[in-house]
């Protein structure tokens, strides 16, 4: 019964046994590398996406604001023709009151 390696086996063991070490590295860099891959490719559609909505939401937004515009200018002539028509109607109480003074004046009043 051998207790003990003879010496000239020692660094050949040795170096098995680094060589085995050395392969499961390299399977754990190939999975990690693998992972990295699919990890990126994953994280570039999910950009895409991201970049698709974000080009959506600013057409859309752009789009609302073109209508915002156009009803902004609609109320502004709105304004305008209520403005009008308020001073017209001032205008003709003005003149209505002042008919009813001359009336009230012509009469002797």
């Amino acid at each position: 019964m051998q207790t003990m390696v003879p010496p000239e086996q020692i660094p050949a063991e040795r170096f098995e046994r680094i060589d085995e070490r050395f392969d499961r590295v390299d399977e754990r860099l190939v999975e990690v590398d693998r992972r990295i891959t699919e990890t990126a490719k994953e994280t570039d559609r999910r950009l895409k996406e991201v970049d698709r909505r974000i080009t959506e939401t600013a057409k859309e937004t752009n789009r609302r604001l073109a209508g915002l515009e156009e009803a902004q200018v609609e109320l502004r002539q709105q304004m305008s023709s209520l403005h009008h028509l308020v001073h017209r109607g001032n205008i003709t109480q003005i003149a209505g009151l002042a008919g009813v003074i001359a009336a009230i004046l012509a009469r002797g009043g």
